[in-house]
């Protein structure tokens, strides 16, 4: 091929993207102006700023749903409806002895829990933690751990499968995707056969709209159920409109040029988001480091949207750990933690003493940003809200001074919870 017939071909394909790219901005915005016109651009977990806020929204929530004691008032409809999700799943694919546990466990009267508590946590003997949601009978239990955001902690999925985890139980892994735990949570234990996946795109959805069929002669029941599936689909990057959905895939499909530059743009997506968060994260650790701070590092925490700020060591029993900042950008707050030297954050500090007394020093303190709600985790997690609804999609929004405003706020935030908290002080005279 000539030099002048592979630039053509390549500026012809780029000219597909752009133009594929072009008419997709005009479905959106299509389909923005009918949800609009519909009421469906009024959500009250978008404007509560609570959309990916996994303990105080979507375990709860759920929770709530599968509850037959529920306040719904729709006793083991939902959670009937919810047992089927799990075996009809393609997805979350039970092996034939978990199915029989399945129709074990919906025969017997549960209790259903969020964030339910199994002991201390214990990386050695592998056990121990908070399962986000618990559905628990006398002949067996199932256990979801459900993640929006947030990334895997530290032997977790192996936890919830250890000793804890008897033949009778079932162990599920809920992501927005369907997406495996990382090595790093599930240790030795296998998919589809110690633990299995379920997804919000595809499984949570399905069950919501099921139950928003069966509440359709109860109104505020029935609108809650839409809200929260129209969230879903935000969350999970889907189309509320099925004839939006339509028209795309009639536009992907229309050519093979589209289709091409459909997969390229799809596969090109995560590196997108990927260098957007790199360069805020970037410009806030610019940020830190030119006022006397650390900077982020990226490496030691265990998402993609932030990652650990240090502030002081501490040398305990002849291990040095790092006390510092955890930064979550896509759920809006950051916390206190200690993170070990060399490693990445971890929950095996909580076995310490010491570390329950600077939990319970930071705990007490005053701090101009602190969230109105505890969460505690790592023995020295306090809440600190952002106030900042932030997302990729909003930032991108935003001009180039507002974003550099925005960095200048969390910088702000983050620097002046430091300095409140005078940990460095505490810590000398510890």
């Amino acid at each position: 091929m000539t030099i002048s017939k592979y630039l053509y071909k390549n500026e012809s394909l780029m000219n597909t993207h752009k133009n594929i790219l072009k008419q997709v901005s005009l479905l959106i915005k299509k389909s923005d102006e009918i949800s609009r016109l519909k009421g469906e651009k009024f959500n009250i977990f978008s404007v509560l700023r609570n959309e990916t806020e996994e303990v105080t929204t979507h375990n709860r929530l759920i929770a709530e749903f599968l509850n037959p004691k529920g306040s719904h008032g729709m006793g083991s409809v939902f959670l009937n409806l919810f047992y089927d999700t799990i075996y009809e799943s393609e997805t979350c694919n039970l092996t034939e002895d978990k199915k029989e546990v399945l129709r074990n466990i919906r025969n017997l009267e549960p209790t259903v829990k969020a964030e339910e508590w199994l002991g201390k946590v214990d990386l050695k003997k592998v056990e121990g933690g908070s399962v986000d949601v618990c559905i628990k009978t006398n002949g067996g239990q199932i256990r979801i751990e459900n993640k929006i955001n947030a990334g895997d902690q530290n032997m977790q999925i192996a936890r919830y499968c250890s000793r804890h985890n008897q033949e009778n139980n079932i162990v599920i892994y809920l992501t927005k995707y369907g997406k495996d735990a990382s090595p790093e949570s599930k240790q030795d234990q296998k998919e589809g056969v110690d633990y299995f996946l379920l997804s919000h795109y595809s499984d949570t959805i399905n069950w919501l709209e099921k139950c928003y069929h069966k509440a359709t002669e109860f109104p505020i029941l029935r609108e809650t159920i839409k809200q929260y599936i129209i969230l879903m689909k935000k969350v999970t990057n889907q189309h509320t409109s099925q004839e939006m959905k339509e028209e795309l895939l009639d536009l992907i499909t229309n050519s093979k040029e589209n289709y091409r530059a459909a997969q390229e743009i799809s596969t090109s997506l995560q590196e997108a988001e990927k260098r957007v968060m790199d360069k805020l994260l970037d410009s806030i650790s610019s940020e830190l480091k030119s006022k006397g701070y650390h900077a982020i590092d990226s490496i030691r925490g265990v998402r993609k949207d932030g990652g650990f700020i240090k502030i002081i060591s501490l040398s305990l029993k002849g291990v040095d750990y790092d006390i510092g900042i955890n930064l979550e950008l896509l759920n809006q707050y950051f916390f206190f933690c200690a993170v070990e030297v060399g490693k990445k954050r971890g929950a095996s500090i909580n076995n310490y003493s010491r570390f329950d007394k600077i939990a319970n020093y930071l705990e007490d303190k005053v701090y101009s940003y602190r969230n109105n709600s505890k969460r505690v985790g790592y023995n020295l997690n306090g809440s600190f809200k952002l106030n900042i609804h932030f997302s990729i999609e909003n930032y991108l929004n935003l001009k180039k001074v507002e974003q550099q405003k925005f960095t200048e706020e969390v910088f702000e935030k983050l620097a002046k919870t430091i300095e409140e908290s005078e940990i460095e002080t505490y810590l000398e005279n510890l």
